[in-house]
């Protein structure tokens, strides 16, 4: 390998940064790290990403990784089967963005490509990812839909498969074995992402931070160095405030990418204000308001470079889902 030292950050497509992800979380203004972790965290000689020191969002994956079937997964020697719970909970509930040196990002993706298909072929009815977003926002990233009969394919219990720890992508739990059997333990970081509005284990404290009169405003125009806030916005849910102002990444049309469409219509400033609204329609307020004014960003670019004249710069409401919209006293 040429370049073992440089760094290597994986993330998934639907993310948006709010700021540059950094390999550096020495500084303490800008990181968020669960109360399990916080211990061992402030005991770490350094807080940099190194070789055999990689770094990944906190996932609400558990550990129920643990109870799979690793001498087929891994093998009959591998180290992952020698981690406990109390190691598996710290270290291995990893998700993106994952940063680590590409020297251990190549080992991982080895093994994560082997392991991958292995966690399928053994558990091949767990719900990929792609179709836990398809059905809605009824739980939160660490929630999924299961089929009854895996249960009869599996040594898990039913109250195991479809607890708040059981998550949705059998990849995810691949990478987990992966960085386990590597020896490659993780240090989990709160504050690389937001995506479910008021979900543990994110940066949404930094969102509430923001005064109120501020939040759809800074969503707009965030500055990191006004204010904290987290690397990215993982935009794998649906964000709705008073039944009308949405955004959804199956509902931004196809289309968006050409002359003739519109620009989204954005809400206005006030979004998620008052004593009517709650601290969660605070946190979608921001997610609305960033999304629309990203979105629209992306837009302006591809109408300032590629269309005569600058394209269509009318603005269009984005429609909610009919099943989105709360009747009134429903």
């Amino acid at each position: 390998m040429k370049q073992p030292n440089d760094i290597i950050i994986l993330c998934d497509p639907d993310f948006a940064l709010l700021r540059p992800i950094t390999d550096d979380f020495s500084n303490p203004r800008e990181t968020l790290v669960g109360p399990r972790r916080k211990t061992h965290f402030d005991e770490m000689s350094s807080h940099i990403v190194t070789h055999g020191h990689p770094y990944a969002q906190t996932y609400g994956l558990g550990t129920q990784w643990r109870k799979f079937n690793l001498d087929e997964i891994a093998g009959a020697t591998s180290p992952a089967k020698e981690v406990d719970q109390k190691n598996g909970g710290l270290f291995y509930p990893a998700g993106p963005p994952y940063i680590g040196t590409a020297s251990d990002m190549y080992k991982i993706a080895q093994a994560w490509s082997e392991f991958a298909p292995r966690v399928h072929r053994e558990y091949p009815h767990l719900l990929a990812e792609m179709v836990s977003g398809m059905i809605g926002n009824i739980g939160t990233l660490s929630h999924c839909l299961l089929l009854y009969r895996s249960l009869i394919s599996t040594s898990l219990t039913p109250s195991s498969l479809l607890s708040s720890s059981f998550p949705c992508s059998f990849s995810q739990y691949a990478y987990c074995i992966a960085a386990a059997h590597l020896q490659l333990p993780h240090t989990l970081i709160d504050s690389l992402m937001i995506s479910s509005a008021g979900i543990g284990g994110e940066g949404w404290k930094f969102i509430s931070d923001i005064p109120e009169s501020e939040t759809c405003s800074f969503a707009s125009n965030p500055d990191h160095s006004i204010r904290p806030i987290p690397s990215l916005i993982h935009y794998c849910q649906r964000y709705v405030v008073d039944a009308r102002y949405f955004w959804g990444k199956r509902k931004v049309p196809h289309g968006i990418f050409t002359c003739d469409h519109p620009l989204l219509e954005e809400p206005p400033m006030d979004l998620g204000q008052g004593v009517s609204h709650t601290e969660k329609d605070r946190m979608n307020a921001f997610m609305v308001c960033a999304l629309t004014k990203f979105t629209n960003d992306a837009m302006m670019f591809f109408k300032d470079h590629h269309c005569e004249g600058g394209g269509n710069r009318e603005r269009r409401e984005l429609v909610p889902h009919v099943n989105l919209v709360r009747k009134k006293g429903g």
